[in-house]
């Protein structure tokens, strides 16, 4: 697994969410994968998703977490 591939931690993010049912395991790998490149929306959509579900407030800039605005809408 390499460490600074982004693809790598959101596809590990969908199998903790998807097959695993490891919601905070899936969160943390999908802002691993936005943190490493911010221009992966499918991680920061993701990741806003997560972060809705488990009750946290999405401000429309993402909590300060640089996410462009148009991936988290409220």
């Amino acid at each position: 697994m390499d460490p600074h591939n982004s693809e790598t931690f959101e596809y590990l993010g969908h199998y903790y969410s998807e097959v695993g049912g490891d919601m905070s395991r899936a969160r943390k790998c999908h802002q691993k994968a936005f943190d490493l490149d911010n221009q992966n929306e499918a991680a920061g959509e993701k990741l806003c998703d997560l972060l809705k579900q488990e009750g946290e407030e999405v401000s429309i800039s993402g909590q300060g977490m640089g996410l462009p605005k148009h991936l988290c809408t409220i």
